[in-house]
């Protein structure tokens, strides 16, 4: 009998080992997706994000919304990246020191009237470009992040470039286009001894906040971004609310749909608006299975093909655009957001609640 209980007793001392050694993100939140397996899906975006923005650093020279602002946020700078990061650095510069210098689509300027979307554009470039390097904030930098206070308008806000192209281009971008120039200012105030002016900011962001119903989830996400570098963008009531908000529209297999985050498109599960959505519940300290669930239907939706005319077979997350779905093109631009958010995601996932910090 002694025998017996004896070895009852070994055996839960080495169940409560093997719990106690075991990793506690994987036995609290129950993954289905392994540590090693987001790993590879974050290194496997790089050479499909290299390989866009070449092009476009090659062809286009400017920088936009949909394709190069998410690889600048989400590539190191290494020797892969290292000449498109210049190119769109230098276009950056030349359009903070020569503010009257006018972009390719300078037709059509009163509709259009791209300097207050630039001024933002410009900014978070700078600003990942030193981050990526490692090296403190450059004059030009802060220089960039200055002029969006420049460009606001009498209502406190910022005019947004209107391709009519969802969801970043258009008049219906101006709130997620603002919400990102508070983002740009946190980033900058949070990376140097930049202060922004202050009463500007307070109007600003008063503007922006004074009707939370009118900001959708994608904008919400953004704030909540902004919000976790200094405590200070939301009220504790808004950053409750805007939390919440995300969580109750979560699909039950953990991904979100465009209607659900940008208020357009389709109920399908789409991932760029999974990967904007995990990321700030990640930012926000936000635990739980919800968020597990999030990071393992994403990570399952990065695939492996050949499409879009590309020349040989590249990994990605796929994505349909909103603007004319048979476009290839449009759906290319989609999955560059798509591919540099869930990038993004996925490493704030892997570093703030795997604690896994080997990037």
């Amino acid at each position: 009998m002694f025998q017996i209980l004896q070895k009852c007793i070994l055996f839960l001392l080495l169940v409560s080992n093997t719990a106690v050694s075991a990793p506690l993100c994987r036995s609290y939140f129950d993954s289905m997706i392994s540590e090693s397996q987001i790993i590879e899906s974050i290194k496997g975006s790089d050479a499909f994000l290299d390989k866009r923005n070449e092009e476009w650093a090659n062809s286009r020279r400017c920088l936009c919304c949909h394709t190069t602002l998410p690889y600048i946020m989400t590539r190191t700078y290494d020797a892969k990246s290292a000449g498109s990061f210049e190119i769109f650095r230098n276009s950056a510069v030349a359009k903070v020191q020569n503010p009257d210098l006018q972009p390719w689509y300078s037709a059509d300027m009163t509709r259009r009237n791209s300097n207050p979307t630039e001024s933002v554009v410009n900014a978070m470039t700078l600003l990942m470009y030193d981050q990526a390097r490692k090296t403190d904030l450059q004059p030009v930098t802060l220089k960039a992040v200055d002029r969006i206070f420049e460009q606001l308008d009498s209502n406190h806000l910022l005019h947004w470039l209107d391709f009519n192209l969802q969801p970043f281009e258009s008049k219906a971008a101006e709130l997620w286009g603002n919400s990102f120039a508070i983002l740009a200012i946190e980033t900058a105030q949070k990376k140097s001894s930049y202060r922004a002016p202050q009463e500007k900011y307070k109007a600003m962001k008063n503007a922006l906040l004074s009707k939370p119903e009118k900001l959708n989830l994608n904008e919400k996400s953004i704030l909540l971004w902004a919000h976790s570098l200094s405590k200070s963008v939301l009220s504790p009531e808004l950053f409750k609310q805007f939390v919440l908000d995300l969580k109750k529209s979560q699909n039950k297999n953990g991904s979100w749909n465009q209607k659900a985050v940008l208020n357009m498109g389709t109920n399908t599960e789409d991932t760029y608006s999974t990967s904007i959505a995990l990321l700030a519940l990640v930012k926000s300290k936000v635990r739980g299975k919800k968020v597990t669930a999030a990071a393992d239907w994403l990570t399952a939706q990065q695939k492996t093909v050949q499409t879009f005319g590309l020349s040989s077979a590249y990994t990605f997350w796929p994505s349909t655009s909103m603007n004319r779905t048979d476009s290839n093109m449009n759906n290319l631009f989609a999955s560059d957001s798509a591919t540099g958010y869930a990038t993004l995601a996925l490493k704030a996932y892997k570093n703030e609640i795997l604690k896994l910090k080997n990037d």
